[in-house]
């Protein structure tokens, strides 16, 4: 037998079974005891008869704002394709039950229609630039975090995060995204870079169409992430056909672009150079293009997180 029908059983019951009503009693003591679901009740302007008239309102009410607490400890909604929170309304002594949407579930549907490609880590969903726990900030990232929030203020300098492996480029630029996302500054695309152009590039061969759709989805989102630039595969195709294409048109439209490296970015005319004088020229291009868009290089040294 069903929660439900037991307690609805008792209400029933109650007037003629002094147990019952005292079992119901009971019940309604756990609810005034659970302090922050009282409290919202008694603004309602709640009390103990109305709340027990309406008993099972009330714990519905209660189990729903609970579930809503966790939701906010965890940063994000734990069930966004189905989480629907139940709140009260009084009409005289009736409690009538409203269904709305968890708010995180609401900022987690946001979030989907604006991450157009997410290649960071799902464990990170909840990771932010002022989560001083898990981000440290040290002379040795300090102008790179300077930089990530003068972006989300707007600023639209291109940032060029080179340095060692696992020392914390992709870890930064996720929460740089995240918070990009919560304030709804626009379309974001975190792309593994040796992922998507392999699949771009494949494009060329089998779907011409789908091509032109993708690169062009790539040069207008509003921010791009390019993780790993300079892992790809690189030739002259890839090079004048995907990536000066795609950073000539963010550039044109001035939208914002950051790269995370391994390689400088003297490496990386180097690695783009290939065997022509052709080649290099375009390389230089290439380099020059990045130079010109962003404040400074970084480099990040330390120990790996």
């Amino acid at each position: 037998m069903s929660d439900f029908i037991k307690i609805n059983e008792k209400i029933v019951g109650a007037t003629e079974n002094d147990a019952a009503l005292a079992d119901l009693h009971r019940t309604l003591d756990q609810v005034v005891s659970d302090e922050a679901v009282w409290n919202q009740l008694v603004l309602l302007g709640v009390n103990r008869e109305i709340a027990l008239k309406n008993i099972i309102q009330v714990l519905d009410f209660q189990a729903s704002y609970h579930s809503y607490l966790k939701c906010h400890e965890a940063g994000h909604c734990l069930s966004p394709d189905e989480h629907l929170l139940t709140k009260l309304r009084k009409e005289n002594d009736i409690l009538v039950r409203i269904y709305e949407p968890c708010p995180y579930a609401e900022e987690h549907k946001a979030r989907q229609e604006n991450l157009w490609y997410n290649d960071f880590p799902s464990e990170l969903i909840d990771l932010r630039l002022s989560d001083t726990k898990r981000i440290s900030i040290t002379r040795n990232n300090m102008l790179v975090v300077k930089s990530l929030l003068k972006a989300l203020e707007g600023d639209k300098a291109w940032i060029y995060l080179a340095g060692q492996p696992k020392v914390g480029k992709s870890f930064l630029v996720t929460a740089f995204i995240n918070e990009a996302l919560s304030k709804k500054l626009g379309s974001v695309a975190f792309i593994n870079t040796t992922k998507r152009i392999r699949e771009i590039n494949d494009l060329n061969f089998t779907n011409k169409a789908e091509f032109d759709r993708r690169l062009a989805e790539l040069q207008m989102v509003d921010i791009l992430v390019l993780d790993g630039f300079g892992d790809e595969y690189i030739n002259d195709f890839i090079r004048d056909t995907i990536i000066l294409p795609l950073l000539n048109a963010r550039d044109d439209h001035n939208l914002l672009t950051i790269f995370t490296s391994g390689n400088t970015l003297n490496q990386i005319g180097v690695l783009y150079s290939g065997k022509t004088k052709a080649g290099e020229i375009r390389a230089q291009q290439l380099t020059r293009l990045i130079k010109g868009k962003i404040n400074q290089e970084f480099y990040l040294t330390g120990l790996p997180l």
